[in-house]
């Protein structure tokens, strides 16, 4: 499937059903020195995705919008509100490259293969949005703006080096305000079907909003949102690579917190007037024929960023990154290393 290149576009993500999971505790990060994160045992893939290798678990400073984290030779001054400890895995090698997950899902439904091929040419990191996988919660109703302060911490505890930030569906708002909020902090934007804040959003089709606010639909149900219904191959065998790295089902309370955070997203003024500021160049992906995130959406966002390039992918779903995995690993390397 061949992929249009134009002016810029992004994305979402979903995937699983309830189990018990992270527990919901803050904790403080003394603020003279880096936190160290801890292996869990028992969580690397095997077989031919072992590469990805295990999952950590660090404390990640929540920053207060506008603070940039220093290097590690300079102290964390007090300006975090608090930690919260994040579930991610690292792996590959090269620039920095940071994901992050949509809307009813875990970093462990990320296509492997996908992975796979991007750790070819970056070092990645996946990680968990608070109260989702191993990742607490915070406390409180989490808001987009609360899921991009805890990245921003995780960018300054891994020391990660402006990395490009890719987001998937409600991830993407989230890079979005991470690029608002904390713009030292991240580099280039890769948003995946992802949707203008403020009135100006289209909005998920409350069909497909319903599934992704369910925290009792399968993985199945999920899928066949991703997938066009032309396409039943290609979403068998995505869930036949994720089920090979052990997906985690994303528990109740993290998908109802997600959905609260999603549904804001069109009364989220402040991240849609935000938009122009952003000056990190940003590659805009979403497939014609997605059913989450229309490509209306899109690229009404691309427009509304002063540096943008819109790649909409003919026959593409909310999927898009799993159908022609090839072909935009290939687009996300090129923007990556340009300019």
């Amino acid at each position: 499937m061949p992929i249009a290149l134009a002016t810029l576009a992004a994305a979402l993500c979903a995937c699983s059903s309830p189990a018990p999971q992270a527990a919901t505790t803050t904790t403080t990060v003394p603020p003279t020195t880096l936190p160290v994160p801890v292996t869990l045992t028992g969580t690397s893939p095997q077989g031919s995705y072992a590469s990805l290798g295990p999952i950590e678990r660090i404390p990640a400073p929540i920053l207060a919008k506008g603070t940039a984290a220093p290097p590690a030779s300079e102290p964390l001054l007090p300006y975090s509100a608090g930690s919260v400890r994040v579930g991610f895995r690292q792996f590959g090698s090269g620039p920095a490259l940071l994901l992050v997950m949509g809307q009813h899902g875990t970093m462990t439904w990320w296509d492997p293969q996908l992975l796979t091929d991007l750790a070819a040419h970056f070092t990645v990191t996946i990680f968990d949005l608070p109260g989702a996988g191993y990742s607490a919660a915070l406390a409180g109703s989490p808001t987009v703006e609360s899921y991009a302060d805890v990245a921003a911490g995780l960018v300054y505890s891994l020391q990660l080096k402006k990395p490009v930030a890719l987001g998937w569906g409600l991830g993407g708002a989230v890079v979005l305000a991470l690029a608002e909020r904390h713009p030292s902090s991240v580099g280039r934007l890769v948003l995946v079907d992802s949707m203008v804040g403020g009135s100006r959003a289209l909005g998920v089709p409350p069909a497909a909003a319903a599934v992704l606010a369910s925290p009792t639909v399968t993985a199945g149900t999920v899928a066949s949102l991703m997938f066009p219904a032309t396409e039943p191959g290609a979403r068998q065998a995505w869930l036949a690579r994720v089920f090979q790295v052990s997906p985690d089902d994303i528990v109740a309370s993290g998908v109802r917190s997600e959905a609260s955070a999603a549904a804001s997203l069109a009364g989220d003024r402040a991240l849609g007037a935000g938009l122009g500021g952003i000056r990190s160049a940003a590659l805009v992906i979403d497939g014609l024929a997605d059913g989450v995130v229309p490509a209306a959406d899109s690229t009404r966002l691309a427009m509304l960023l002063p540096k943008r390039k819109l790649d909409l992918v003919a026959g593409g779903g909310y999927a898009v990154l799993a159908e022609d995995e090839g072909a935009l690993v290939s687009a996300i390397v090129t923007f990556a290393q340009s300019g």
